[in-house]
C-alpha cells in the first residue's frame, strides 16, 4: 500500500505550483531565505509551497509574483 496523498497534492498537481514556484527561483537564483526577504513571507511557508505540503491562498501567489 502507498503513501496516503495529502489534499494539497492531490489538489495541486496537476498545476505543479511547487516545482515552478523552486524551478523560476532558482533560476533567478534566489535562496528561500532571500525570497522570504523580499517577499515578507516565511521560509517555512515557502518551503512548504514548493514542496506541495501547503496550498496557496491567492494572495500568497501574487505576493510572491510581484
Amino acid at each position: 500500500m502507498g503513501k496516503p496523498v495529502s489534499y494539497a497534492q492531490w489538489s495541486l498537481g496537476p498545476y505543479c505550483i511547487g516545482m515552478k514556484l523552486r524551478s523560476l527561483r532558482t533560476q533567478k537564483r534566489l535562496t528561500l531565505a532571500r525570497l522570504a526577504a523580499e517577499t515578507g513571507l516565511s521560509t517555512a511557508l515557502l518551503s512548504k509551497l514548493e514542496t506541495d505540503r501547503m496550498v496557496p491562498t491567492l494572495p500568497t501567489l501574487a505576493t510572491i509574483s510581484r
